[in-house]
């Protein structure tokens, strides 16, 4: 029997496997508060999103949880983390390679986590949100309001010598967000504190 007559034997006994596509308008992403803040850093050294901030500048957990089914409203597991992240909508917040990709692949119920730190800079401010994309597309439903900034005020992916010009022009003038750290609607010493930590951070 000649090659390809084997290989085509071969390819009728194996069975079809079936791919579950995850369904976007039906797949669901939720914080435990509506609205919050959290401060990143390139190298990954900000803190995790269970130590984020809600609107009033009190800590707050801002972590996401991730639901993904299919078509038959079925949990769709063992999806690939990598292909799960975030991005703001107007990519106001840039991103180190995998910076902001979920923390596992889905379990047995289709769920994951964003749990953080994420390794990023720039910012979105209110009211550009955040969104979850699956395999490069976004959630159907509405994006999440986590506001996100970080040192790497311009968005570069490093914390240097363009940051502290920004960071100076901030504090010798009206409030910017981007440079609030803490989400407390005063740009000062604690702000300064997080910036020097992560002078010269850059993506690994």
């Amino acid at each position: 029997m000649k090659l390809t007559h084997c290989l085509l034997v071969l390819l009728v006994a194996i069975p079809v496997m079936a791919i579950d596509i995850p369904e976007l308008p039906i797949c669901e992403a939720h914080m435990p508060i509506n609205e919050g803040s959290i401060w990143v850093s390139p190298d990954g050294s900000g803190p995790g999103l269970e130590y984020g901030y809600d609107m009033a500048g009190e800590v707050a957990d801002v972590r996401i949880t991730l639901l993904v089914l299919n078509g038959e409203y079925e949990p769709i597991a063992n999806l690939p983390y990598e292909d799960l992240w975030l991005q703001s909508e107007s990519n106001g917040l840039t991103r180190c390679v995998g910076g902001t990709v979920a923390d596992h692949n889905t379990d047995q119920n289709g769920e994951t986590t964003f749990s953080g730190p994420f390794l990023a800079g720039g910012s979105n401010p209110n009211p550009e949100k955040i969104l979850v994309m699956i395999f490069g597309d976004p959630l159907v439903q509405n994006p999440l309001s986590l506001f996100i900034n970080s040192p790497d005020i311009n968005g570069d992916l490093a914390v240097n010598l363009s940051d502290i010009s920004a960071m100076t022009q901030v504090l010798n003038g009206d409030y910017d967000w981007s440079c609030d750290f803490n989400n407390d609607g005063a740009v000062n010493l604690s702000d300064i504190v997080v910036f020097a930590t992560c002078l010269g951070a850059v993506c690994p």
